[in-house]
Protein backbone atom coordinates (compact mmCIF):
# COMPACT_ATOMS: atom_id res chain seq x y z
CA UNK A 1 0.00 0.00 0.00
CA UNK A 2 1.19 3.38 -0.59
CA UNK A 3 2.36 5.97 2.06
CA UNK A 4 0.25 9.44 1.41
CA UNK A 5 2.70 12.22 0.26
CA UNK A 6 2.76 14.67 3.37
CA UNK A 7 3.00 18.10 2.14
CA UNK A 8 6.37 19.67 3.40
CA UNK A 9 5.74 23.28 5.08
CA UNK A 10 8.64 25.31 4.52
CA UNK A 11 9.10 29.00 5.45
CA UNK A 12 11.29 31.08 2.41
CA UNK A 13 14.77 31.40 3.00
CA UNK A 14 17.03 34.19 3.38
CA UNK A 15 20.18 34.55 0.99
CA UNK A 16 22.52 32.91 3.85
CA UNK A 17 19.80 29.97 3.69
CA UNK A 18 18.11 30.90 7.05
CA UNK A 19 14.59 30.56 7.23
CA UNK A 20 12.28 33.13 8.23
CA UNK A 21 8.82 33.00 9.54
CA UNK A 22 5.86 32.80 6.84
CA UNK A 23 4.49 35.92 5.70
CA UNK A 24 0.94 35.84 8.03
CA UNK A 25 3.24 36.75 10.81
CA UNK A 26 2.76 39.79 11.98
CA UNK A 27 6.23 42.32 11.60
CA UNK A 28 7.11 45.10 13.95
CA UNK A 29 9.75 47.24 12.10
CA UNK A 30 12.43 48.72 14.32
CA UNK A 31 14.82 51.20 12.29
CA UNK A 32 18.22 51.59 13.84
CA UNK A 33 20.05 54.75 13.35
CA UNK A 34 23.06 56.17 14.77
CA UNK A 35 21.21 59.36 14.95
CA UNK A 36 24.25 61.64 13.28
CA UNK A 37 23.22 63.43 10.13
CA UNK A 38 27.02 64.21 9.66
CA UNK A 39 29.94 62.38 8.93
CA UNK A 40 32.06 61.79 12.02
CA UNK A 41 35.20 61.98 10.74
CA UNK A 42 34.97 65.18 8.26
CA UNK A 43 31.57 66.64 8.83
CA UNK A 44 29.93 66.16 5.77
CA UNK A 45 26.30 65.43 4.84
CA UNK A 46 25.85 61.26 5.03
CA UNK A 47 23.46 59.97 1.73
CA UNK A 48 21.22 56.77 2.50
CA UNK A 49 23.32 54.07 0.35
CA UNK A 50 21.12 51.30 1.19
CA UNK A 51 20.31 48.87 4.47
CA UNK A 52 20.63 45.91 5.91
CA UNK A 53 17.64 43.57 7.33
CA UNK A 54 17.54 41.24 9.55
CA UNK A 55 14.70 39.23 10.86
CA UNK A 56 14.35 37.95 14.53
CA UNK A 57 11.19 35.71 15.71
CA UNK A 58 9.49 36.86 18.82
CA UNK A 59 6.92 35.10 21.07
CA UNK A 60 4.55 37.60 23.17
CA UNK A 61 1.97 35.60 25.17
CA UNK A 62 -0.12 34.17 23.24
CA UNK A 63 0.80 35.04 19.50
CA UNK A 64 4.22 35.20 17.48
CA UNK A 65 5.54 38.39 15.88
CA UNK A 66 8.35 38.96 13.72
CA UNK A 67 10.54 42.18 14.50
CA UNK A 68 12.46 43.58 11.45
CA UNK A 69 15.57 45.24 12.32
CA UNK A 70 16.39 47.66 9.68
CA UNK A 71 19.69 49.46 9.93
CA UNK A 72 20.47 51.73 7.11
CA UNK A 73 23.93 52.13 5.80
CA UNK A 74 25.51 55.74 4.79
CA UNK A 75 28.01 57.24 3.14
CA UNK A 76 29.42 60.70 3.47
CA UNK A 77 29.18 63.37 0.34
CA UNK A 78 32.84 64.50 1.67
CA UNK A 79 35.13 62.04 2.03
CA UNK A 80 33.54 58.45 1.16
CA UNK A 81 33.50 57.06 4.55
CA UNK A 82 30.02 54.08 5.67
CA UNK A 83 27.93 54.83 8.91
CA UNK A 84 25.76 52.04 10.10
CA UNK A 85 24.26 51.53 13.18
CA UNK A 86 25.92 48.63 15.67
CA UNK A 87 23.05 45.32 15.69
CA UNK A 88 21.77 45.33 19.16
CA UNK A 89 22.71 41.96 21.00
CA UNK A 90 20.62 39.13 20.92
CA UNK A 91 20.55 36.40 23.36
CA UNK A 92 21.67 33.66 20.88
CA UNK A 93 24.49 34.67 19.04
CA UNK A 94 23.76 33.97 14.96
CA UNK A 95 20.40 32.71 15.77
CA UNK A 96 17.24 34.53 14.76
CA UNK A 97 14.82 34.25 18.19
CA UNK A 98 14.54 36.96 20.02
CA UNK A 99 14.69 37.07 23.65
CA UNK A 100 10.90 36.35 24.35
CA UNK A 101 10.68 33.00 22.78
CA UNK A 102 13.64 31.07 24.16
CA UNK A 103 12.46 32.67 27.33
CA UNK A 104 9.11 30.54 26.25
CA UNK A 105 10.59 27.46 25.48
CA UNK A 106 12.37 27.25 28.66
CA UNK A 107 9.27 27.65 30.80
CA UNK A 108 6.91 25.70 28.86
CA UNK A 109 10.28 22.69 29.23
CA UNK A 110 11.33 23.52 32.94
CA UNK A 111 8.09 24.96 34.59
CA UNK A 112 5.14 23.43 32.48
CA UNK A 113 7.14 20.25 31.69
CA UNK A 114 6.22 19.83 28.08
CA UNK A 115 8.80 18.11 26.28
CA UNK A 116 10.56 19.74 23.34
CA UNK A 117 8.73 17.65 20.35
CA UNK A 118 5.56 18.58 21.32
CA UNK A 119 6.66 22.51 21.82
CA UNK A 120 7.32 21.98 18.08
CA UNK A 121 4.16 20.45 17.29
CA UNK A 122 2.44 23.84 18.68
CA UNK A 123 4.68 26.12 16.89
CA UNK A 124 3.88 24.03 13.70
CA UNK A 125 0.42 24.64 14.00
CA UNK A 126 0.74 28.45 14.20
CA UNK A 127 2.67 27.56 11.08
CA UNK A 128 6.34 28.16 12.31
CA UNK A 129 8.50 25.32 11.35
CA UNK A 130 10.68 25.34 14.14
CA UNK A 131 12.94 21.51 14.52
CA UNK A 132 13.10 20.03 17.98
CA UNK A 133 16.76 20.29 17.58
CA UNK A 134 16.99 23.64 17.20
CA UNK A 135 14.88 23.90 20.27
CA UNK A 136 17.16 22.06 21.38
CA UNK A 137 20.25 24.30 21.24
CA UNK A 138 18.66 27.26 21.89
CA UNK A 139 17.90 25.65 25.39
CA UNK A 140 21.41 24.96 26.10
CA UNK A 141 22.62 28.10 24.49
CA UNK A 142 19.99 29.99 26.90
CA UNK A 143 21.25 27.97 30.27
CA UNK A 144 24.80 29.08 29.67
CA UNK A 145 23.36 32.71 29.08
CA UNK A 146 21.50 31.94 32.75
CA UNK A 147 24.40 30.37 34.03
CA UNK A 148 26.04 33.56 36.23
CA UNK A 149 22.61 34.11 37.54
CA UNK A 150 22.60 30.49 38.85
CA UNK A 151 25.57 31.34 40.06
CA UNK A 152 25.00 34.72 42.13
CA UNK A 153 21.48 32.96 43.53
CA UNK A 154 23.74 29.86 45.02
CA UNK A 155 25.76 32.27 46.54
CA UNK A 156 23.34 34.19 48.25
CA UNK A 157 21.80 30.68 49.30
CA UNK A 158 25.57 30.23 50.89
CA UNK A 159 25.68 33.41 52.46
CA UNK A 160 22.86 33.10 55.11
CA UNK A 161 22.74 32.03 58.21
CA UNK A 162 20.95 28.35 57.71
CA UNK A 163 20.20 26.87 54.56
CA UNK A 164 16.34 25.11 54.87
CA UNK A 165 15.47 22.62 52.59
CA UNK A 166 12.84 19.81 52.09
CA UNK A 167 12.64 16.71 53.61
CA UNK A 168 11.26 14.72 51.27
CA UNK A 169 11.81 10.76 51.36
CA UNK A 170 12.85 9.71 47.65
CA UNK A 171 13.08 6.03 46.97
CA UNK A 172 16.55 5.26 45.62
CA UNK A 173 18.48 1.89 44.33
CA UNK A 174 21.04 0.88 47.06
CA UNK A 175 24.15 0.16 45.09
CA UNK A 176 25.04 -3.62 45.21
CA UNK A 177 21.61 -5.04 46.87
CA UNK A 178 19.34 -4.53 44.03
CA UNK A 179 16.80 -3.50 46.56
CA UNK A 180 15.61 0.41 47.23
CA UNK A 181 16.52 2.65 49.97
CA UNK A 182 15.13 5.35 51.36
CA UNK A 183 16.77 8.61 50.96
CA UNK A 184 16.04 12.42 52.17
CA UNK A 185 16.64 15.62 49.53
Amino acid sequence: KDKPKRRARHCPRTNGGQRLAPDHIPRMEVELTTGDDDCAQCGGGLRRLGEDVTEELEYLPGRFIVNRNVRPRFACSGCESFTQAPFPSRPIERGRPGPGLPAHVLVNKYADHLPLYPQSGIFERDGINIDRSTLADWVGKSTTLLEPLADAIGRHVLAGQAILADDTPVKMLAPGTGKTATARL
